[in-house]
Protein backbone atom coordinates (compact mmCIF):
# COMPACT_ATOMS: atom_id res chain seq x y z
CA UNK A 1 0.00 0.00 0.00
CA UNK A 2 1.13 3.57 -0.64
CA UNK A 3 3.03 5.03 2.27
CA UNK A 4 3.39 1.64 3.95
CA UNK A 5 6.64 1.46 5.95
CA UNK A 6 7.77 -1.85 7.41
CA UNK A 7 10.92 -2.93 9.19
CA UNK A 8 12.53 -5.93 7.59
CA UNK A 9 15.46 -7.88 8.99
CA UNK A 10 17.78 -10.35 7.34
CA UNK A 11 20.72 -12.07 9.01
CA UNK A 12 24.09 -12.59 7.36
CA UNK A 13 25.23 -15.99 8.57
CA UNK A 14 28.59 -16.61 10.25
CA UNK A 15 29.90 -18.68 7.34
CA UNK A 16 29.39 -15.77 4.95
CA UNK A 17 31.07 -13.32 7.33
CA UNK A 18 34.02 -15.67 7.81
CA UNK A 19 34.47 -15.95 4.05
CA UNK A 20 34.93 -12.19 3.70
CA UNK A 21 38.38 -10.66 3.73
CA UNK A 22 39.58 -8.18 6.31
CA UNK A 23 38.36 -4.64 5.65
CA UNK A 24 35.21 -2.81 4.50
CA UNK A 25 32.53 -4.49 2.37
CA UNK A 26 29.54 -2.79 0.78
CA UNK A 27 26.10 -4.24 1.52
CA UNK A 28 23.44 -3.37 -1.08
CA UNK A 29 19.76 -3.22 -0.09
CA UNK A 30 16.65 -2.74 -2.18
CA UNK A 31 12.96 -3.54 -1.77
CA UNK A 32 10.12 -4.81 -3.95
CA UNK A 33 6.47 -3.83 -3.51
CA UNK A 34 3.35 -5.95 -4.00
CA UNK A 35 3.13 -4.88 -7.64
CA UNK A 36 6.60 -6.20 -8.37
CA UNK A 37 8.29 -2.82 -8.58
CA UNK A 38 11.88 -2.65 -7.32
CA UNK A 39 13.05 0.45 -5.55
CA UNK A 40 16.46 2.10 -5.74
CA UNK A 41 19.56 0.67 -4.10
CA UNK A 42 20.80 1.78 -0.70
CA UNK A 43 24.17 0.79 0.72
CA UNK A 44 25.90 0.37 4.02
CA UNK A 45 29.57 -0.38 4.70
CA UNK A 46 30.23 -3.46 6.81
CA UNK A 47 33.72 -3.55 8.28
CA UNK A 48 35.16 -7.03 8.83
CA UNK A 49 37.97 -6.94 11.39
CA UNK A 50 40.17 -10.02 11.41
CA UNK A 51 43.47 -8.40 12.39
CA UNK A 52 44.54 -7.68 15.95
CA UNK A 53 46.38 -4.61 17.24
CA UNK A 54 50.06 -3.92 16.79
CA UNK A 55 52.01 -3.63 20.03
CA UNK A 56 55.39 -1.96 20.45
CA UNK A 57 57.57 -2.07 23.54
CA UNK A 58 58.51 1.35 24.92
CA UNK A 59 60.61 0.45 27.94
CA UNK A 60 61.49 -1.83 30.83
CA UNK A 61 62.76 0.18 33.76
CA UNK A 62 65.03 -0.25 35.60
CA UNK A 63 66.87 -2.64 33.32
CA UNK A 64 69.17 -4.42 34.22
CA UNK A 65 67.59 -5.11 37.60
CA UNK A 66 68.74 -6.78 40.81
CA UNK A 67 65.20 -7.02 42.19
CA UNK A 68 65.84 -4.32 44.77
CA UNK A 69 65.17 -1.05 42.96
CA UNK A 70 61.73 -0.03 41.68
CA UNK A 71 60.96 2.23 38.72
CA UNK A 72 60.03 5.10 41.08
CA UNK A 73 59.23 5.89 44.70
CA UNK A 74 55.51 5.09 44.37
CA UNK A 75 56.03 1.69 42.72
CA UNK A 76 57.34 -1.63 43.94
CA UNK A 77 58.31 -3.13 40.62
CA UNK A 78 60.04 -3.01 37.26
CA UNK A 79 57.81 -1.17 34.83
CA UNK A 80 56.88 -2.55 31.40
CA UNK A 81 55.42 0.12 29.11
CA UNK A 82 54.00 -0.44 25.62
CA UNK A 83 52.03 1.28 22.88
CA UNK A 84 49.15 -0.61 21.21
CA UNK A 85 47.33 0.57 18.07
CA UNK A 86 44.28 -0.62 16.13
CA UNK A 87 41.84 1.18 13.81
CA UNK A 88 38.85 -0.27 15.70
CA UNK A 89 40.05 0.57 19.20
CA UNK A 90 42.02 -1.15 21.96
CA UNK A 91 40.05 -3.20 24.50
CA UNK A 92 42.85 -4.59 26.71
CA UNK A 93 46.50 -5.62 26.80
CA UNK A 94 48.46 -8.30 28.62
CA UNK A 95 52.00 -9.47 29.23
CA UNK A 96 53.96 -12.66 29.86
CA UNK A 97 57.28 -13.48 31.51
CA UNK A 98 59.23 -16.00 29.42
CA UNK A 99 56.35 -16.77 27.03
CA UNK A 100 56.41 -20.39 25.83
CA UNK A 101 53.65 -21.07 23.32
CA UNK A 102 49.87 -20.56 22.77
CA UNK A 103 49.07 -23.83 24.56
CA UNK A 104 50.92 -22.98 27.76
CA UNK A 105 50.20 -19.25 27.49
CA UNK A 106 46.79 -18.87 25.81
CA UNK A 107 45.41 -15.46 24.90
CA UNK A 108 43.88 -13.79 27.93
CA UNK A 109 46.00 -15.65 30.51
CA UNK A 110 48.77 -13.08 30.95
CA UNK A 111 49.14 -10.31 33.52
CA UNK A 112 46.89 -7.32 32.68
CA UNK A 113 48.44 -4.05 31.54
CA UNK A 114 46.79 -0.85 32.73
CA UNK A 115 45.86 1.99 30.39
CA UNK A 116 47.99 5.02 31.23
CA UNK A 117 44.98 7.31 30.71
CA UNK A 118 42.89 5.10 33.07
CA UNK A 119 40.56 3.63 30.40
CA UNK A 120 40.97 1.70 27.15
CA UNK A 121 38.89 3.80 24.77
CA UNK A 122 41.14 4.88 21.89
CA UNK A 123 42.75 3.61 18.72
CA UNK A 124 46.21 4.19 20.22
CA UNK A 125 46.84 3.38 23.87
CA UNK A 126 49.90 3.50 26.13
CA UNK A 127 49.76 0.77 28.75
CA UNK A 128 51.97 -0.40 31.60
CA UNK A 129 52.46 -2.97 34.35
CA UNK A 130 54.86 -2.98 37.28
CA UNK A 131 56.37 -6.46 37.63
CA UNK A 132 56.71 -6.92 41.42
CA UNK A 133 60.24 -6.94 42.81
CA UNK A 134 59.32 -10.11 44.71
CA UNK A 135 58.75 -11.77 41.33
CA UNK A 136 62.04 -10.41 39.96
CA UNK A 137 63.99 -11.80 42.93
CA UNK A 138 62.66 -15.30 42.16
CA UNK A 139 63.98 -15.16 38.57
CA UNK A 140 67.34 -16.63 37.58
CA UNK A 141 70.19 -14.37 36.60
CA UNK A 142 70.38 -13.63 32.91
CA UNK A 143 68.06 -12.57 30.11
CA UNK A 144 64.28 -12.99 30.35
CA UNK A 145 61.82 -12.29 27.54
CA UNK A 146 58.91 -10.05 28.56
CA UNK A 147 56.22 -10.47 25.91
CA UNK A 148 53.01 -8.51 25.38
CA UNK A 149 50.10 -7.94 23.03
CA UNK A 150 46.67 -6.28 22.91
CA UNK A 151 43.08 -7.14 21.98
CA UNK A 152 40.87 -4.90 19.85
CA UNK A 153 37.18 -4.07 20.25
CA UNK A 154 36.28 -6.81 17.75
CA UNK A 155 37.93 -9.44 19.96
CA UNK A 156 41.11 -10.02 17.93
CA UNK A 157 44.37 -10.50 19.81
CA UNK A 158 47.38 -9.04 18.03
CA UNK A 159 50.80 -10.56 17.57
CA UNK A 160 53.31 -10.63 20.39
CA UNK A 161 55.99 -8.04 20.90
CA UNK A 162 58.80 -8.43 23.40
CA UNK A 163 61.55 -6.71 25.36
CA UNK A 164 64.50 -8.35 27.11
CA UNK A 165 64.88 -7.93 30.87
CA UNK A 166 68.31 -8.61 32.34
CA UNK A 167 68.30 -9.89 35.92
CA UNK A 168 71.62 -9.55 37.79
CA UNK A 169 71.51 -10.42 41.50
CA UNK A 170 75.21 -11.29 41.93
CA UNK A 171 77.99 -8.87 42.73
CA UNK A 172 81.33 -8.78 40.86
CA UNK A 173 83.96 -11.48 41.42
CA UNK A 174 87.50 -10.44 42.32
CA UNK A 175 90.59 -12.47 41.37
CA UNK A 176 94.33 -12.16 40.77
CA UNK A 177 94.85 -9.61 43.51
CA UNK A 178 98.43 -8.32 43.63
CA UNK A 179 100.37 -5.69 45.58
CA UNK A 180 103.50 -4.05 44.18
CA UNK A 181 106.03 -3.87 45.72
CA UNK A 182 105.36 -6.75 48.08
CA UNK A 183 107.04 -7.06 50.44
CA UNK A 184 107.50 -3.33 50.84
CA UNK A 185 110.15 -1.56 52.89
CA UNK A 186 107.66 1.06 54.02
CA UNK A 187 108.65 4.62 54.62
CA UNK A 188 107.00 7.99 54.21
CA UNK A 189 107.36 8.05 50.42
CA UNK A 190 106.56 4.39 49.73
CA UNK A 191 103.62 3.79 47.35
CA UNK A 192 102.00 0.35 47.02
CA UNK A 193 99.93 -0.39 43.92
CA UNK A 194 97.05 -2.87 44.26
CA UNK A 195 95.74 -4.55 41.10
CA UNK A 196 92.93 -7.06 40.61
CA UNK A 197 90.65 -8.58 37.95
CA UNK A 198 86.98 -7.70 38.40
CA UNK A 199 84.27 -9.63 36.52
CA UNK A 200 80.55 -8.84 36.51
Amino acid sequence: AAGDARLRQRLIDAATINSLSHGPHTIYIRAQDELGNWGGLETISLVVDKVGPTSTGVSLSPNPTNGQQAVNATSNGVRLEIIAADDNGIAEAEGFINYQNPTENPDGSGFPLLAKDIMYDGNVERAYFDIPLTTIRQMANGEHLISFHARDMAGNWGGLGSLTLIVDQDGPTVSNVAATPNPTPGGANQIVTITADLID
